[in-house]
């Protein structure tokens, strides 16, 4: 499954078009450079994460291994996008049971936090 269709299935109906053409952006842009060179692409440092929440998701696809850290990483982005992604049971239970702020201590302190639980509730 392509990484598009699998975080599109976790969007929110009413932010897929967003989503879809966010994700196409630099694909188009490249694809048609030639016509439109004037056009300029910006950089997103934002965009970063998408593509290791990316690798993430193909590394478990085609391995069929669970890893807890890519697993603690897909929740946190997840969690950190609420109003776009519906949460599959084993992240919002993760948010549940951490009783907190997910963010409020930042990444470091998220990953320190729930790295013990994600192995205990990732369905991988």
């Amino acid at each position: 499954m392509l990484v598009k269709d699998q975080l599109l299935e976790y969007t929110k109906p009413a932010f897929k078009d967003e989503m879809r053409q966010k994700l196409n952006q630099p694909e188009n842009f490249f694809k048609h450079a030639n016509h439109d060179s004037g056009d300029p692409l910006e950089f997103n440092p934002a965009v970063t994460e998408f593509f290791l929440l990316d690798a993430c998701n193909k590394y478990r696809e085609l391995t069929g291994e669970s890893v807890p850290t890519l697993s603690l990483f897909v929740s946190w982005y997840m969690l950190n996008h609420p109003n776009i992604f519906n949460l599959p049971a084993h992240v919002a239970q993760l948010r549940t049971e951490v009783h907190s702020d997910l963010t409020a201590n930042g990444r470091a302190g998220f990953f320190s936090k729930c790295l013990p639980l994600i192995s205990r509730l990732s369905p991988l």
